[in-house]
């Protein structure tokens, strides 16, 4: 069959999740370079840097997108959740607070 890969169907499906989130972030990135008005962008890097722990890195995107659309509920309670987290769990309250004023 013309344009079939050449790798069978089950074996794509064993590229690993890091690798993926990996090229999730690569190309978020470039996207910031070209065009970085685009609130989406901060969104995804926000949920896939929580996916792989890089919770610091995970709030500031969730910030900077709310700096660009404040008013979605979801990345907002996910951005308390996270922030709340952290200094429950690994940050002082010092080095969180400040990061998002609440609105």
């Amino acid at each position: 069959m013309a344009g079939v890969s050449s790798i069978p169907f089950k074996h794509s499906l064993l590229i690993s999740k890091d690798r993926v989130y990996n090229e999730i972030i690569s190309e978020c990135l470039k996207g910031i370079d070209e065009t970085p008005a685009t609130w989406g962008y901060y969104e995804t890097l926000g949920f896939t840097y929580m996916k792989k722990n890089r919770h610091e890195e995970a709030l500031a995107m969730f910030r900077k997108y709310l700096t660009m659309n404040p008013a979605n509920k979801r990345v907002r309670n996910t951005y308390d959740l996270l922030k709340r987290y952290m200094e429950k769990y690994g940050m002082s309250s010092d080095q969180v607070s400040g990061l998002m004023p609440d609105t």
